[in-house]
């Protein structure tokens, strides 16, 4: 009967000692740093985008299909979105919330429903003062 003892491999020992003298190595440069950094911006999202007039056009654009359509279904929405968005439009589910909340639209269906592309989209308190906001800076009427 045959036992084998496994010796540590030096060279494993010799990898993992390094890994943890690199990272502690990481970790002081960037204490030592934080104090010498400015603070990264925040991301920029569908709901608050890095060039600030996004926002107020997909309001804009979904208060005029109301005013012309009389409502807005999630299809319709989807629509609008992907002309602005394009491939990120999927990014753009933030822009949804409740009727109460601050974002700018809303499905009218119970909490938690399902998204179907029939269902009525309308704009909360806040997507309407968008909408009216960027309507008058682009002279929209």
């Amino acid at each position: 009967m045959s036992t084998t003892t496994s010796h540590p491999d030096p060279v494993d020992a010799r990898l993992t000692q390094l890994r943890t003298d690199i990272a502690a190595l990481v970790d002081a440069a960037i204490a030592d740093l934080t104090g010498h950094l400015p603070t990264p911006a925040p991301k920029a999202s569908a709901s608050t985008p890095a060039d600030g007039d996004k926002l107020g056009e997909v309001t804009y654009l979904h208060w005029k299909h109301q005013q012309d359509h009389g409502l807005i279904t999630v299809e319709d929405s989807l629509r609008i979105r992907r002309a602005l968005y394009r491939d990120k439009v999927r990014a753009t589910a933030n822009l949804f919330g409740r009727s109460t909340e601050n974002a700018p639209f809303y499905r009218v269906v119970p909490y938690r429903t399902p998204t179907r592309p029939h269902q009525e989209v309308r704009l909360t308190a806040r997507g309407e003062q968008l909408a009216r906001d960027y309507a008058a800076k682009h002279n929209l009427g």
